[in-house]
């Protein structure tokens, strides 16, 4: 579709303005994952104990007292993993949107349209 108002330089430097974007989302992403991961390494492993089990979807006010850290801990590492699947599927979701912008830009200025469109960026916020 052609504009009227919005040139063809105008067109690669909002794609362009969009990839610095989805870069800055994927990084997020990747953080989240890594320290879900890390998380995740020191919380129980495996299924829950079967005396523990009955406890799953309990509020703490219903877990016998001594039992409070260890199904807390499990909770946690239970909600932990379902945050690290998710984390792992908008990220997905993100780098296709990234890889579709990326194929928009002309091979020979894509380096130079991001360089500008991080500049921009630094710019904004710096105001």
């Amino acid at each position: 579709m052609s504009f009227y108002t919005i040139t063809e330089q105008k067109k690669l430097e909002a794609i362009a303005d969009a990839v610095v974007g989805r870069e800055q989302e994927i990084f997020s992403y990747d953080i989240n994952i890594t320290n879900y991961e890390a998380m995740l390494a020191a919380l129980p492993e495996g299924e829950w104990p079967h005396l523990l089990v009955q406890y799953q979807r309990s509020t703490l006010d219903q877990v016998p007292d001594e039992l409070d850290q260890t199904v807390s801990d499990y909770q946690y590492r239970d909600r932990i993993k379902l945050l690290l699947k998710t984390e792992r599927l908008e990220r997905s979701k993100a780098f296709k949107v990234y890889e579709a912008l990326l194929s928009q830009l002309p091979e020979d200025q894509k380096e130079d349209l991001i360089t500008a469109a991080h500049q921009r960026l630094i710019l904004a916020q710096n105001q």
